[in-house]
């Protein structure tokens, strides 16, 4: 007969459950339950870029996404390769070049270079009134604005006694001016045909600077890519600006510094940094 203890006591291989016979996460692999925690911690550093499933991540934060700033388009030109450049305009002075560094100086224009060769012959037999000539430098006056906003010394205002008074002495019917950076030459007329006044020069440099640029003045081939951009970036610096005006090629240049007489009956606008 058998004790009773051994009746009480579980057979060699015991009907219990496996996971009852075996400690907690010590039975053998093929046994485990795939939800378990260490099969699941198994199973993660399995997992990677060798593995057929891309890693995931269950409680960590996602990574913030770095944004890349795109620079402003350009406003008037298209992407390079969509369409060929057009020619130059043909209301262009035909002595006019773009801005280009001659290497010397830190940044000289061809263009000014040329006009100050030009000045060395230029001619002394006409007077210019104090407020416009380059010598008087009487007055503040910003290109970018309109010219009622000029200021002369003293912190006058132009009155209508001052800009009434003959530009040139003696009087004439017709002035060309230009500027080394603009490729357009202002015509100035007197009204009527009668003489012209200061403010018919201010008036007309006014409305040729403050014209807006067509895209054939900009997408050429005479601009380069780097005279484009700063052309733009004058632009955006502009307050209250709705395009691309002839003042924008001047850049930093707006400062109006007067008027000079060289060879071949025309004018020279000068303007200083600002």
């Amino acid at each position: 007969m058998q004790n009773v203890d051994e009746l009480n006591q579980p057979p060699p291989y015991s009907a219990k459950p496996m996971e009852q016979a075996f400690p907690r996460d010590q039975r053998p692999q093929h046994t485990r339950s795939k939800h378990s925690p260490v099969h699941q911690r198994q199973r993660s550093r399995a997992t990677g870029m060798f593995s057929k499933r891309p890693a995931t991540v269950v409680h960590g934060t996602p990574r913030p996404r770095r944004r890349l700033t795109k620079p402003p388009p350009d406003t008037f030109v298209p992407l390079p390769g969509t369409r060929p450049r057009q020619s130059r305009p043909r209301d262009w002075r035909a002595d006019y070049r773009p801005a280009r560094t001659c290497g010397w100086q830190g940044g000289c224009c061809l263009s000014s270079c040329f006009s100050l060769l030009c000045c060395c012959f230029r001619p002394r037999n006409v007077a210019l009134h104090p407020v416009l000539s380059c010598a008087g430098r009487s007055m503040y006056y910003d290109l970018r604005q309109s010219y009622h906003s000029i200021v002369l010394s003293g912190n006058h205002i132009l009155d209508i006694d001052i800009s009434h008074q003959l530009a040139v002495d003696p009087s004439v019917s017709k002035m060309r001016i230009f500027h080394p950076l603009l490729p357009w030459e202002i015509t100035v007329r007197g009204v009527h045909g009668h003489a012209i006044r200061i403010v018919d020069v201010l008036r007309q440099i006014e409305r040729s600077l403050h014209t807006n640029v067509r895209r054939r003045d900009i997408d050429n081939v005479e601009i380069t890519s780097d005279h484009r951009t700063r052309i733009n970036l004058t632009f955006g610096r502009r307050v209250n600006a709705q395009a691309i005006q002839r003042v924008d090629f001047l850049e930093h240049e707006y400062i109006f510094a007067g008027l000079e007489k060289v060879a071949g009956g025309s004018w020279r606008m000068k303007t200083l940094r600002f």
